[in-house]
Formats: C-alpha cells, sequence, structure tokens
C-alpha cells in the first residue's frame, strides 16, 4: 500500500510539473521581456538629473537679465546645454552656444558687517543686504553671450568664495572656456545693416549702445558689462530714442545713431577703507565717450569720468558714469 501512495504521488507531481512547466516559461519569458524597459524608465529618470551638472546656491543676480530684478538672490543651475537662473517664479535660461566670453573673479576682500542693514564690500549697485547670506568674499561670474536676433547681452553673477573655480570646470567639460573680455569689434557688428532707413513717428532718431571697449588692462569685465546693461536701460527709459538697441541686433534700422565707450583708466579703490576715512581708496573710472551716425559723422566726443569717494562700492562708480553719459547726451539739439 505505501508503495502504490509513493507511485500516485510521483505520477501526481509530474503531471503538476507539466502543468506549471509553461506559466514559469511564460513568466521568465515576462521577466526577459520586460525588464529592459523597466531598465530604460529607470534610468531616463536619472539621466534627467544627470543632465543638471552643477547647482550653486546662493547666488545674487547682479544685472544684467532684463526679466530679473537686480540683486535678487537665487539658484545658478549648469546643465548640459544651458544655465539657468532660478529665483522664486522667476526662471531665465542662458543657452552654452550663445556664450561669447565669460570670467570669473575672485574677490579676497571679506564682507564687512558694521551696524544692522549695513554691508560694506563688493555688494554692486546697492545688492549689500541681498549678498550678506555670502560671507568671507566672493566670486564674480561675468557672461556675455548673444540673444536670438545676435543682439549682444551681459550679466553678472556674484557667487559664494570659490565657487567660481566650479563653474569653470563644468563649463570647460562643453568646450567653452574662460575668454578675455571682447575687444573693439570682437562681439558682434557695429557698421552695416541690411535694413532700409526708416524714419520714427515721433521724430526722434534710435541709437545702438556698443558693448565698452578697453585702452586699460586689468578692467574686471563687471565694470564695463554693469555699464552696457545700466546704459540700454537708462537710456530706454530717457524718452529721447525711439529705440534702443543692443549691440549686434539684426534689427537695428540704417539710420541709428551709435554710441561707443572706451575705458581709458579704473582705479579700484577699497570700500573698507572709504567707508572708514572718506576720499581714501577712492575708486575712479574715466571714459571717452563718443556718438556719431552711421556715416562716421561724430555728433558728440567728450571725456567723462566718475567716482566713489565717500562710503559706498566700487560699481557705484559705473553707476555714476552712466548718470553722466546720458546727462551729456541731453545736451545734444538733435536729442531735444
Amino acid at each position: 500500500m505505501p508503495l502504490d501512495i509513493a507511485t500516485r504521488l510521483t505520477s501526481a507531481v509530474r503531471q503538476i510539473g507539466r502543468l506549471l512547466l509553461p506559466a514559469v516559461a511564460y513568466g521568465l519569458f515576462l521577466t526577459t521581456a520586460i525588464s529592459p524597459s523597466l531598465a530604460v524608465a529607470a534610468s531616463s529618470e536619472p539621466s534627467k538629473l544627470e543632465g543638471e551638472l552643477l547647482e550653486i546656491h546662493p547666488v545674487v543676480h547682479f544685472i544684467g537679465l532684463g526679466d530679473i530684478k537686480p540683486n535678487l538672490s537665487g539658484n545658478l543651475r549648469f546643465s548640459d546645454s544651458k544655465i539657468t537662473f532660478v529665483a522664486g517664479d522667476a526662471t531665465t535660461e542662458i543657452p552654452m552656444q550663445s556664450i561669447v566670453a565669460f570670467s570669473i573673479e575672485h574677490d579676497t576682500v571679506p564682507l564687512i558687517k558694521g551696524k544692522t542693514g549695513q554691508v560694506a564690500a563688493m555688494a554692486p549697485y546697492g545688492a549689500g543686504q541681498t549678498i550678506s547670506m555670502i560671507r568671507n568674499g566672493v566670486d564674480t561670474f561675468t557672461l556675455v553671450y548673444k540673444d536670438s536676433n545676435q543682439a549682444i547681452h551681459g550679466t553678472v553673477f556674484l557667487l559664494p568664495k570659490d565657487k567660481g573655480d566650479d563653474a569653470v570646470r563644468i563649463l570647460a567639460t562643453f568646450g567653452v572656456a574662460p575668454h578675455e573680455y571682447p575687444r573693439s569689434g570682437t562681439a558682434g557688428p557695429i557698421e552695416g545693416t541690411d535694413r532700409p532707413a526708416t524714419a520714427s513717428s515721433d521724430g526722434k532718431p534710435s541709437l545702438e549702445v556698443a558693448l565698452l571697449t578697453e585702452s586699460v588692462d586689468r578692467v574686471p569685465a563687471a565694470f564695463p558689462v554693469g555699464i552696457y546693461e545700466e546704459l540700454i536701460a537708462k537710456l530706454g527709459k530717457s524718452g529721447m530714442f525711439s529705440n534702443v538697441w543692443r549691440q549686434g541686433d539684426k534689427r537695428i534700422d540704417a539710420n541709428a545713431l551709435v554710441l561707443n565707450i572706451d575705458i581709458q583708466g579704473l582705479k579700484k579703490g577699497n570700500e573698507r577703507t572709504r567707508s572708514l576715512v572718506p576720499f581714501w581708496g577712492s575708486t575712479t573710472i574715466k571714459t571717452n565717450v563718443e556718438l556719431t551716425d552711421r556715416a562716421q559723422n561724430v555728433l558728440l566726443k567728450k571725456q567723462v569720468s566718475a567716482a566713489v569717494r565717500f562710503h559706498g562700492e566700487n560699481m557705484e562708480a559705473g553707476h555714476g558714469l552712466c548718470k553722466k553719459v546720458e546727462k551729456q547726451l541731453k545736451t545734444l539739439p538733435t536729442l531735444q
């Protein structure tokens, strides 16, 4: 009897085995077929994350991003195709391929904390309170790039100390290396345009603002870029011109005037010294300002200087220069 039971059990197991084998085989087939697609789906999400190679925080937007207010703090993200600045709901992207030049300048002067609300060091255009979150100095990250109309833009970010080296490393992996600030004629065309000469309805001329040039060495890129961007914004609101164009913009009309500014001297002072002893540690900037028409007739040629002699930031000298240039332009009969 036990032998008969064993025989029956063996037969039953074999039958069950024959029934299970197709199911097991089918399960193995599903595992083999589905696993690759799961692997792709699983790897697709990391690939998105890998696209973002570096994020720096906190970063202060100094000047240049038209849709984002100056002195706004946010995050700067580097991916394989673009640089993105995010501040709350505001986002601006700069494609890697559009970059003309960039520079990193290390400022070893630490921020000075004095009375409540006062920070006196490398805090351009009144960014003191905002940049107080970045301690022991900053790295100034200056970018020059073109938009879809080939117009030249410049922007400046203030990074925590030594984070500029990380930015250089990431940009280098995509063949974007630090370039010397563009000299005259290297950033985009000034002369010539395919567009016909047109008269504005209000009779006012249009203006092309050229990227500043330099006749002296060791001018931090943030100075000419900051002045360029502020001039465009200030003159655009002045009411003197029908349009204010950036250098290289392919939409510039043929009769637009051209504003060229050449930096001929810069003495970068010391904010700490200036805050303690007025007139000591002054920052001064000397420029040659020239306004011409497309036929190269000179309408204005003037030496214009500006300085910061009291408590204030080095970049305030550029702010003062913009005011003086606007004032000089307003003296011209053709612009009144």
